[in-house]
């Protein structure tokens, strides 16, 4: 959930986009050196993020782990209020690779990478939140590809002292399941892999990473029927 955006962007889930508290960067790819929980990283996956490392949680789905504090010595800093920009990783196209829709779908970061985040701690535990300009590219083994995807969020992760978190991404944003997060993707009607552009898709996680829908757009565009229609 940008698993991923950034998830982008370590997976556990929060990879796509995402993430970063929100991206799973670099092996979620949305990442493979972070990473992001909603696709996820993410939380849900979500490719928002990708390569980006310095997100206030454990990795995707947070695995039960309490929610950083200042005193850690990896803990990312406290923005003091502020958006600060994330650089531009070495590499950021590799995200994650995801199976759905029957097939894996390899996702990469884009073109565009001008994201900021801004983090907070509180006596609750971490918030990362991540806005500004992403874009992601979606590719089958057999060659359909979907390029430029405009997965800008924002994106915002909240990880609790208790070790449960809650993704929240909004439009527009590309949303993956992990394995622990399709029931509650079933469960809400959602398919595996889809794409909105308005409103706002909230996903909360338990201390063993299992996904609860709370909240979806009213709107989507099921990514594997757009895989389906360039097969034809």
């Amino acid at each position: 959930m940008i698993r991923p955006i950034l998830r982008g962007m370590t997976r556990s889930v929060l990879s796509s986009l995402l993430l970063t508290c929100l991206l799973i960067g670099a092996s979620i790819a949305f990442s493979t050196t972070a990473e992001a929980r909603s696709g996820h990283s993410n939380g849900s996956g979500h490719s928002n993020g990708g390569g980006h490392s310095n997100e206030c949680h454990h990795g995707g789905g947070n695995g039960g782990h309490p929610a950083p504090t200042p005193t850690d010595p990896d803990a990312p800093a406290d923005t003091n209020g502020r958006f600060v920009t994330i650089p531009v990783p070495p590499d950021p196209r590799i995200v994650d690779y995801v199976d759905a829709c029957g097939v894996t779908l390899a996702i990469k970061g884009g073109d565009v990478f001008k994201l900021k985040e801004r983090i907070t701690y509180t006596r609750y535990g971490c918030l990362d939140e991540i806005k500004g300009g992403y874009t992601t590219d979606i590719s089958t083994s057999d060659g359909r590809t979907i390029n430029e995807l405009d997965n800008s969020g924002p994106y915002q992760y909240k990880i609790l002292n208790d070790g449960t978190d809650v993704l929240t991404a909004r439009g527009p944003s590309f949303i993956y399941a992990y394995p622990e997060e399709e029931a509650a993707f079933d469960a809400a009607g959602l398919p595996h892999a889809f794409y909105f552009t308005q409103g706002e898709f909230v996903i909360a996680h338990d201390a063993e990473g299992n996904g609860t829908y709370v909240k979806g757009p009213r709107h989507y565009t099921d990514v594997c029927t757009l895989m389906d229609r360039l097969a034809v």
